[in-house]
């Protein structure tokens, strides 16, 4: 498939702060790239640079095989289109008005222009599309703006920060659009929001201070970092009594805590995990009228980062 983008070695600074520190990315076409960080961690910065409105100190870009040097070239102004958290719609128009306007700018004829917003108004749902801008919820701008976007049926979409504070809904119809769009179409998002990440991501870049921390595939992620970290077994009993009982059985140990009704038996993969899961088991033989409900918790996304960050 080839790369969509790719970063050599890029560095920023500004006034002698150090915002990028030597960052290289690869991005695969057809694809949903997630660049994860916290405000502040250098994301704006890189999608900047990416994107040809930043110079970098050192390093170099290419977009769809083209070096970007100070800005897009014609070109791939039309490959490339962006959703910026801050809204970039005409307030007064309304939502046909901003659609038909930005999909003539890509110099559409005017019968694939009609059907492109029909087509659109049915993915994401926009309803009545003479409804002006500045009158619709901010969960109807976002999908306004998402439109916007995709109306010159761009090879990358770009979302920066797009999806802050949608609702529930919008946000289903965001991730499900956007799954179906990597058949034929590479999606940049950037987000502080790893639940985001999880759900629709392929793989991950996570900056910290403008370094990279981690990048990989989420389960490549979740598979490595599981086998390092701890997770639980959780255990619900039917009440405290019991939960009490199983516990006395172990004595004292540093694998398992009780609250209330509940055990967590502690756990790291490997065999070291199987002979502490046989032993509970075999410990606990008899008592199963007790138990309400087991469930195991592993490591995730948000977990892995923040004890990255916490060891940094």
């Amino acid at each position: 498939m080839g790369d969509a983008v790719k970063v050599v070695n890029i560095s920023k600074k500004y006034k002698g702060v150090v915002a990028l520190d030597h960052v290289s990315l690869t991005i695969k076409k057809n694809s949903i790239f997630g660049l994860l960080g916290s405000n502040g961690a250098g994301k704006s910065t890189l999608l900047h640079i990416i994107i040809g409105l930043l110079n970098p100190n050192e390093g170099d870009v290419y977009v769809l095989d083209e070096k970007i040097n100070k800005g897009f070239s014609k070109n791939l102004k039309n490959k490339v289109a962006i959703v910026p958290q801050k809204l970039s719609l005409y307030e007064e128009l309304t939502i046909f008005e901003n659609l038909y306007f930005f999909a003539k700018s890509y110099g559409l004829p005017r019968k694939e222009v009609l059907e492109k917003i029909e087509g659109l108004k049915n993915i994401l749902r926009l309803g009545d599309l003479h409804r002006k801008v500045k009158n619709l919820s901010g969960g109807y701008q976002r999908r306004t703006s998402l439109a916007v976007g995709l109306i010159g049926s761009p090879e990358i979409l770009i979302l920066d920060e797009a999806t802050v504070g949608i609702d529930l809904e919008t946000k289903k119809i965001i991730n499900e659009l956007l799954l179906s769009l990597k058949e034929h179409m590479t999606v940049i998002t950037t987000t502080h929001s790893l639940e985001e990440a999880e759900a629709i991501c392929d793989y991950v870049y996570f900056l910290h201070k403008g370094k990279k921390v981690l990048e990989g595939t989420l389960q490549d992620i979740i598979k490595k970092y599981s086998a390092e970290n701890s997770g639980d077994i959780h255990i619900v009993f039917k009440d405290e009594e019991a939960a009490k009982k199983i516990f006395d059985l172990f004595g004292e140990t540093k694998i398992l805590r009780m609250e209330g009704n509940k055990l967590y038996l502690v756990f790291f993969s490997g065999q070291y995990s199987a002979n502490v899961l046989t032993n509970f088991l075999n410990k606990i033989k008899g008592y199963e009228k007790d138990i309400v409900d087991i469930s195991i918790h592993k490591p995730n996304l948000e977990e892995i980062m923040l004890q990255l960050i916490k060891s940094d």
